[in-house]
């Protein structure tokens, strides 16, 4: 089911003196790398991910409550392979989270098109390009909607940025959301498995 866009109005971590509770939403495509940042942030700052409670926040916003602080990623569709996986709504989840006194941050990830759309096709899509094709299209009106409605809220996390800039980049990030830690992962370019074989004079 598509959904609507509806309208918005180990380690040492140290989070910096707020406020209101956080909501870190890490959202994009399949294969646009949110697991990767997800379980970054996750690890470097002090936030609860429970997965069984946010599962049903996301299936009925009215069941949010604003505790503790959170974080919580979705794919574009979301649930694995195949036929079982659904498009989420951002949107409301946000709409509702704020209303709750979050104060929610979307980290929406994005990557090249093209590897998307081949990595969805080898296994979410189990061979179906068409289908990838289509699925794509549909996240990135989702993601549109996304940063019409949140504006400010939202950072747009490139994953070939990620790549190139590396931890001044991840600094980047952490700094927007108040997070200061010295927590840098190991990276493995998985776009170069994509590439190989390519003229290297193509661009």
């Amino acid at each position: 089911t598509m959904p609507s866009n509806t309208p918005a109005s180990t380690h040492s971590s140290v989070r910096l003196p707020n406020r209101e509770k956080k909501m870190i939403v890490v959202i994009g495509a399949e294969s646009s790398g949110n697991r990767l940042i997800f379980k970054t942030l996750k690890s470097a700052g002090s936030y609860v991910d429970d997965e069984n409670k946010i599962a049903d926040w996301w299936d009925d916003t009215s069941k949010i409550e604003c505790d503790v602080d959170r974080i919580t990623y979705r794919s574009l569709p979301h649930f694995g392979v195949g036929n079982g996986r659904r498009f989420v709504d951002p949107i409301a989840f946000g709409a509702a989270a704020v209303q709750t006194g979050y104060d929610v941050r979307f980290v929406i990830t994005t990557r090249d098109r093209t590897i998307v759309e081949r990595s969805k096709t080898g296994f979410h899509c189990l061979g179906d390009a068409a289908l990838a094709r289509t699925e794509v299209d549909a996240a990135r009106k989702i993601i549109a909607g996304l940063v019409e409605n949140f504006g400010t809220r939202c950072f747009l996390w490139s994953y070939e940025t990620f790549m190139f800039l590396r931890e001044d980049y991840l600094n980047a990030l952490y700094r927007w959301l108040n997070i200061e830690t010295r927590e840098h992962p190991e990276l493995v370019d998985g776009n170069e498995k994509y590439l190989a074989g390519k003229n290297s004079r193509e661009t």
